[in-house]
């Protein structure tokens, strides 16, 4: 499948050439939506257009990949000729997913042209341009490599698909699947059909869903019977939650999420006293989802019961609905520490929301055995109740790095100075809480936390810097600019990358090197 995940092409440049260039297939500009230079080219704007013309087909390949990194219309004639005549099938693919990037849908059909075996262009390659171009066009043409015999490519396709969203093809889809008799290919007919939510497939994934063995088709049949919201497959998908089929089990559970009816109430609260966590809270998620009077009613009857093995799932559930008439059972339950899955029992108290738990949660927080603590933190934190500084400033210093670790982060949602000299003094004992502590003081409002983020800022030390110039962008304060502009002056390569997407994240600036950062404070920042 397409992998959308954001990483360094920077860092991986050479790599990636090594492995195109034997592999027949372009190296794939992937922008960072969050941070959209989140590298920094080594050369010029004028030196990268120089290079499109470069004998070198790597050059010509890496100054695309550098110039769609930031859109601008100014390239989209030089990379449609290129796409179209270049005589490097790299440069063409990496042309073709440049286009589609900034959607330059003039040139949608030369890259359906592509699709063709003679192009020399992997169909992956054509597949992501035609992803980023989203154009429905190129919807039809792709139908054909639901077909192919490379699962990848067949995955790929599925996932093209269902981004272009042209629901007019389900049909044609569907009367493909019913001649198909290969099992992995009926995986990839059942992922497309759920994912264009074609409801006339309905009794097609039934009956997939009835011949197939536990596998990954049946697993996707089963989710893709959710997404077209089959009420028919209630029966056969509350079966499946209660299987052995681990994936299956997992699948079934999101269908009925996504098909959400009271209908499949009865089949699931049993499930509740299941011996089987996994079972048990797979149920319940699907219930939460689901809002009626008689899950309430089930779930306050097992804690006033006392079923010790349902304990744990009925709070997450009454949590969930924000039950305050369960509050006392679950408290209840809570002081038991003879309860299992204390940890859930004392968030459900968190969902819930009545300050009344305040203290009890105080209390379990400060055990020094057992889960419950990290649930009583966690809790605390949604409260946000400045009258909880003084137990979260004692539980984050504990040797306990889990307990720390949550008791930082909410103390981080109270918002008030008092946290930052507890965060500072934290960071100084244990510099691998800096992620967490840094976060806390970019949560409080005010000149002080945004100091004492940019003195951070100063440090030697990456895992210390790096979050504390991240916050500072996050941050958004125009007050840090000269100060990440000095990071800047004194040409720290190792602080280069996370100064550039802060400032980027400040003033909504786009440069292509640190030098025309600086040029652009002195004549217009400074003006």
């Amino acid at each position: 499948m397409i992998n959308h995940n954001q990483i360094s092409l920077k860092s991986l440049w050479g790599i990636i050439i090594l492995f195109m260039f034997f592999f027949c297939g372009p190296p794939k500009p992937i922008p960072n939506p969050d941070n959209p230079r989140s590298e920094l080219p080594a050369k010029s704007e004028a030196e990268l257009l120089a290079d499109l013309d470069s004998p070198e087909w790597s050059d010509r390949t890496e100054a695309i990949l550098e110039l769609a990194s930031i859109p601008s219309e100014r390239y989209i004639p030089r990379f449609r000729s290129l796409l179209k005549e270049d005589p490097n099938p790299n440069v063409r693919g990496t042309a073709a997913i440049a286009l589609g990037e900034v959607h330059d849908k003039e040139s949608t059909p030369a890259i359906i042209e592509l699709l063709k075996p003679d192009s020399g262009i992997s169909a992956d390659i054509v597949l992501d341009a035609l992803f980023r171009m989203e154009d429905v066009r190129a919807a039809k043409p792709i139908l054909p490599l639901l077909e192919s015999d490379i699962h990848a490519i067949r995955l790929e396709a599925v996932d093209v698909l269902a981004h272009l969203n042209d629901r007019s093809l389900g049909k044609e889809i569907l009367m493909m699947a019913n001649r198909s008799k290969d099992e992995e290919k009926n995986k990839t007919y059942a992922m497309v059909l759920g994912k264009l939510r074609i409801k006339e497939s309905e009794d097609w994934l039934i009956s997939l869903a009835g011949r197939t063995k536990p596998s990954p088709t049946l697993a996707a049949t089963y989710l893709a019977l959710g997404r077209i919201e089959s009420k028919k497959g209630i029966p056969l998908l509350a079966k499946a939650l209660g299987g052995d089929f681990d994936k299956g089990r997992e699948n079934s559970a999101e269908a009925l999420i996504h098909i959400k009816d009271k209908s499949s109430i009865p089949f699931l609260l049993g499930y509740l006293e299941n011996q089987s966590h996994d079972i048990r809270y797979l149920a319940g998620n699907v219930l939460i989802q689901i809002q009626d009077q008689l899950i309430i009613d089930k779930c306050i009857k097992l804690l006033e019961e006392n079923k010790k093995v349902s304990i744990g799932v009925a709070s997450y559930i009454l949590g969930r609905f924000k039950s305050d008439k369960a509050r006392i059972l679950i408290e209840d339950a809570l002081e038991d520490k003879t309860n299992a899955e204390r940890e859930v029992i004392a968030q459900s108290l968190g969902w819930i929301h009545n300050k009344e738990s305040i203290p009890l949660l105080i209390s379990v927080m400060e055990e020094k055995d057992g889960e419950g603590k990290y649930g009583a933190a966690w809790s605390l934190g949604i409260f946000a109740d400045k009258s909880t500084f003084k137990a979260l400033e004692k539980a984050t210093s504990s040797s306990d790095f889990r307990l720390a670790s949550i008791a930082t982060e909410s103390i981080s949602n109270l918002r008030i100075p008092e946290v930052i000299p507890v965060m500072e003094k934290r960071i100084s004992e244990n510099k691998n809480i800096s992620v967490f502590a840094l976060r806390a003081i970019a949560n409080t409002p005010g000149v002080e936390a945004r100091k004492s983020l940019e003195n951070f800022a100063k440090s030697k030390e990456p895992t210390i810097y790096n979050p504390a110039i991240e916050n500072i962008g996050h941050r958004r304060e125009k007050e840090s600019i000269p100060f990440l502009m000095n990071i800047l002056k004194d040409n720290d390569s190792n602080k280069m990358r996370v100064t550039v997407a802060a400032l980027v994240n400040i003033t909504d600036k786009h440069f292509f090197s640190p030098q025309e950062w600086l040029n652009w404070y002195d004549t217009e920042w400074k003006e």
